[in-house]
């Protein structure tokens, strides 16, 4: 039995006890049996701080449900954003790597990839760790971080040095520490999403109805 019903209940027995008070010899045997009225007030004051107290517990539970649904929202936003951004890393990891592979490789697209990968480390860098608490986003971003600048730093100086002229292969390097950058992120995503789809929503309250509606 719902609120609903139970509300439609009450209304019912108030439009009985106003047709039985029109009634003149309901009325008469009532003013003649002073307790009935006073059994009758009684029960209606029961019935209306039940109801009182019911619907502000229920206010109480939703506002706590809706408070509880708004945390995990931010939470699990946040810790996709931090997904983004390391797969991003990963992913130009990836491209430094493969263009490495080609014969010749082409300087302009590593210069272009460093630039792509500057954006994510400085995105990084500015990142609060603090708004995290599982130890994988924490974790992951800071490798991430760690392993983009140092990518970083081999890809540009690789970059200027076989610009000039006679200069040494530094592609194997390069690659290498690709490598070395790619493995270490894809890791620490796999868990980071792993967490990330472990992260359920507040369960439904089961106490949205009255007692004795349910």
């Amino acid at each position: 039995m719902n609120g609903l019903v139970v509300l439609g209940l009450w209304t019912l027995v108030g439009a009985v006890i106003a047709l039985l008070a029109g009634w003149s010899p309901a009325l008469k045997w009532a003013n003649e049996n002073a307790g009935f009225s006073s059994w009758v007030q009684a029960v209606g004051s029961v019935a209306a701080i039940g109801l009182a107290v019911w619907v502000v517990q229920r206010q109480h539970r939703l506002e706590l449900r809706r408070k509880a649904i708004a945390d995990w929202q931010t939470k699990r936003a946040a810790l996709q954003g931090a997904l983004q951004v390391m797969s991003g890393v990963y992913s130009v990891a990836e491209k430094i790597a493969s263009i490495g592979c080609v014969r010749p490789p082409v300087l302009m697209d590593l210069f272009h990839l460093a630039i792509e990968l500057e954006v994510l480390v400085s995105a990084l860098s500015r990142t609060d760790y603090l708004r995290f608490e599982t130890h994988s986003a924490i974790e992951g971003l800071s490798v991430s971080e760690s392993l983009g600048k140092a990518l970083l730093h081999s890809a540009k100086k690789g970059h200027e040095r076989m610009r000039q002229a006679d200069a040494p292969d530094h592609w194997p390097a390069i690659i290498a520490r690709a490598n070395e950058c790619a493995a270490g992120i894809k890791v620490r995503t796999d868990r980071l999403y792993a967490d990330i789809v472990a992260l359920e929503p507040p369960p439904k309250s089961t106490h949205s109805q009255a007692p004795w509606a349910r």
